[in-house]
């Protein structure tokens, strides 16, 4: 296999990142060069930027991802960069190098360097999706959106459930998707924000929610770092997410407590009305993918 060489080198991020408690109050310094091993043939010949893979794409990715991270651990930020650089087309293979000035006093830097492929970073992503502000339009689209953040393995039906809190409010529908994806859960959670905020989520008025979209499970991971926390605590919590968790892989169990999330949907059902609208097939949601 032809294999070819972009290195991005020297990359200066600015990253919350270290297990003291002095680390954790504000930012430090990581220094990052990446190899992405790719095949340049087509791009040296053609001069066609989409014939190849965009550095300055990649790079800012990087920037955006290591800037809102807040990993304990460089081990575990280097590979969420790998997984990040993995998602891009052509990139077969990565390197990368992860040094943190100062994190040793004995030491100028410390740094791990880690070397990885899409076979062994793919994950399955399991997200939840939801709205009851105009639903029908902004559920399709929604998914539409999601879809694009990796390889689509499955899809459930659409339901439809009372909002239940509050009286008046207009019933929910919602449907789940797995992904294959070697993005790290910090990277799917921001750019899943980002699709809500596109989509209205923080500017409705009233009762309703335009869009919610909640990456549930990631594998078996289990993660506590900033705003991750995986498993999703609503995996628990809400009948809905553990019952349409089980249309995608009836096997899955909580990560945490092990329990099967087809015994936790059980448990969580009792009196809760979840209807499948089968007039959602001609939107592409319902079943597999």
């Amino acid at each position: 296999m032809h294999e070819d060489r972009i290195r991005i080198q020297d990359l200066l991020v600015k990253a919350l990142i270290g297990l003291h408690e002095w680390e954790r109050r504000g930012v430090q310094d990581v220094l990052l060069t990446v190899t992405l091993f790719t095949d340049l043939r087509r791009i040296g010949e053609s001069d066609r930027i989409e014939h190849g893979v965009n550095y300055g794409t990649v790079a800012r990715a990087i920037i955006g991802h290591v800037e809102s991270s807040q990993r304990f651990t460089i081990e575990s930020l280097a590979t969420d960069v790998a997984g990040l650089c993995l998602a891009y087309a052509g990139v077969r293979r990565v390197n990368v190098q992860l040094c943190k000035p100062g994190a040793e006093k004995h030491a100028r830097f410390v740094a791990v360097e880690i070397e990885r492929t899409s076979e062994e970073m793919a994950r399955t992503a399991y997200i939840v999706l939801g709205s009851n502000l105009r639903p029908e339009e902004r559920l399709r689209a929604a998914f539409e959106r999601v879809r694009e953040l990796g390889d689509v393995l499955k899809a459930t039906g659409v339901y439809q459930s009372p909002a239940g809190d509050v009286p008046g409010k207009p019933d929910f529908l919602n449907a789940a998707v797995a992904l294959r994806t070697t993005l790290p859960a910090a990277e799917i959670r921001r750019r899943l924000k980002a699709i809500e905020k596109s989509m209205g989520r923080g500017e409705e008025q009233g009762a309703g929610i335009a869009i919610d979209l909640d990456l549930c499970l990631l594998d078996q991971q289990v993660i506590e770092a900033g705003d991750v926390c995986l498993p999703h605590k609503q995996v628990l919590e809400r009948h809905h997410v553990p019952a349409l968790l089980c249309e995608l892989d009836s096997s899955l169990a909580h990560p945490v407590t092990g329990e099967s999330l087809h015994t936790i949907a059980k448990r969580l059902g009792a009196g809760v009305r979840l209807t499948r609208r089968t007039d959602f097939a001609a939107f592409g949601v319902g079943g597999s993918a």
